[in-house]
């Protein structure tokens, strides 16, 4: 058996807990000896949510920038249109419209 739990210490502070139980082959019939032990994970749960919080962080950014490059690309094709009104040479000619 494995499970992860948390616990309160005396003193008020929560960790995070891996408990593992086993009974030994000899004894799976009447459970008399249990082996537990309770390993303190909360460091790598702290890491493993400082992660979560950075990728969510990293995502946010990603999307500004997926944004701004579309609006740099739609200014981009906005000055284009201004200046073949003009009849300006296109400034941008990978902003050309296809025909």
């Amino acid at each position: 058996m494995e499970q992860e739990a948390v616990i309160t210490r005396l003193d008020g502070e929560r960790r995070f807990v891996r408990i593992n139980g086993s009974i030994s082959a000899t004894q799976a019939q009447t459970f008399s000896r249990i082996v537990f032990s309770i390993v303190d994970i909360t460091g790598q749960k702290q890491a493993e949510e400082k992660i979560k919080r950075q990728l969510a962080e990293l995502r946010a950014w990603q999307n500004m920038i997926l944004d701004r490059e579309d609006r740099v690309q739609e200014l981009k094709r906005e000055v284009n249109e201004q200046l073949e009104r003009l009849g300006e040479p296109i400034r941008y000619p990978s902003q050309q419209k296809v025909l």
